[in-house]
């Protein structure tokens, strides 16, 4: 079963990632040693796709990547775009007018590039008007210490945009202070880590039980439908791991992707 692995997708955060946001020379490694033996390495993340594709690069992988939890799949290679889901212009500017005026900061991630507002932690270019929005965005990343207004725009999206929905709603502190952030993603309707990879075998001609993942939060669930091999970290949320065909015996702090491939795939 595992011995007819061809393609691995890997979730970055709480997976292949540390805790410290590191990809260890250990993790580096493995990964060249699969791609050598001709195994796909795909990096998939709710992540902008700059940041995945910096990642990919690191490890050798290969040069597909799956970011904005879905919205995009993109061949960095080869500068195509395998699968795009972008939000409506219209959108974006009543959105962005939106958290203008309720204090909630934003970024809108697209192809290669991250437009933000002022305030917001996130990496990006600086924007101060809807006038400066690009009709490429595939997903809307909320970042703001500002909560009763990140429900406000929670309800807008769930109640007025009939094909966008909200993801991934955390807390964050920033470092060095007591202060909370809270973080919510926006895309189109449909778009999932499942469906991008329903669109990379395709492209690839794989089929699904040729395939595995590496997981550890609940939106993992979709990646876990779309391949044959379901593996969840030990450090992975409960319901996934009932999902799972494998555990790892190490966290994502102690190299499990690492060392899962190494001892059962290569």
């Amino acid at each position: 079963m595992l011995d007819q692995i061809k393609v691995i997708f890997i979730d970055l955060d709480g997976t292949l990632l540390n805790n410290k946001n590191e990809i260890t020379e250990y993790s580096r490694e493995i990964v060249q040693n699969a791609v050598q033996k001709g195994i796909y390495i795909i990096l998939c993340s709710g992540r902008a796709s700059k940041d995945i594709i910096s990642k990919s690069k690191f490890v050798n992988a290969c040069p597909i990547i799956i970011s904005d939890s879905g919205a995009l799949v993109y061949d960095y290679e080869r500068n195509t775009n395998i699968y795009q889901s972008k939000i409506k212009l219209k959108e974006l500017i009543e959105i962005w007018n939106f958290a203008q005026e309720n204090n909630i900061n934003i970024v809108y991630n697209s192809q290669l590039k991250r437009l933000k507002s002022k305030n917001s932690n996130k990496e990006g270019i600086i924007i101060y008007t809807a006038n400066e929005i690009e009709d490429n965005v595939t997903q809307i990343v909320v970042d703001t210490n500002n909560y009763d207004g990140i429900k406000k725009l929670k309800k807008l999206i769930e109640t007025k945009y009939i094909n966008l929905e909200t993801k991934n709603f955390w807390e964050s502190s920033v470092a060095n202070s007591n202060e909370v952030y809270f973080e919510m993603d926006i895309t189109n309707k449909f778009n999932s880590k499942g469906n991008a990879i329903n669109k990379v075998l395709g492209y690839l001609n794989i089929k699904k039980e040729n395939s595995a993942c590496f997981g550890d939060q609940i939106n993992d669930f979709s990646m876990f439908e779309s391949c044959g091999i379901k593996i969840s970290m030990s450090n992975a949320n409960y319901q996934l791991k009932q999902k799972a065909d494998f555990i790892t015996e190490y966290s994502n702090n102690e190299d499990g992707v690492a060392k899962f491939i190494e001892k059962y795939i290569l």
